[in-house]
């Protein structure tokens, strides 16, 4: 028997709780490091910039309040946007907390950036062709 035939529809409920709980925290977070860290982390919608590299553990000292899932979430949320991808271009400067840079976008994290973007893309384009089908 695989794992798949042993999930009932309670556990699949329970993921997708999990799921929307996770949701939430990364949004609520998102919104205090904007709040807190104003030059680094715009809201979401707005443009913007490459974050450096290590900034979690910057945030881990700075914001000790946060939980390390938190962070953790807010942070998957926000570097793995279209918004943000497309910010990571070769030479970009980073920035730390205090909105100063600290680092440049090198070109293989450039590369990666428009990979995962055009699947980021593909994906979204395919889940409304679904959606279409669906309708019809």
């Amino acid at each position: 028997m695989t794992v798949a035939t042993l999930a009932s529809p309670k556990s699949k409920g329970r993921k997708r709780a999990d799921r929307l709980r996770d949701r939430r925290y990364a949004t609520e977070t998102r919104e205090q490091l904007a709040q807190r860290f104003p030059r680094c982390f715009m809201p979401k919608g707005a443009p913007k910039l490459p974050l450096k590299i290590g900034i979690y553990h910057d945030l881990k000292l700075a914001a000790p309040d946060i939980s390390s899932r938190r962070l953790h979430l807010a942070l998957r949320d926000y570097t793995g946007g279209p918004t943000y991808l497309a910010a990571l271009r070769e030479g970009a400067h980073r920035l730390g907390l205090d909105g100063w840079p600290d680092g440049i976008v090198s070109a293989d994290q450039a590369a990666d950036a428009r990979r995962r973007l055009s699947s980021k893309k593909r994906r979204i384009a395919k889940e409304h062709a679904d959606d279409q089908d669906r309708a019809a």
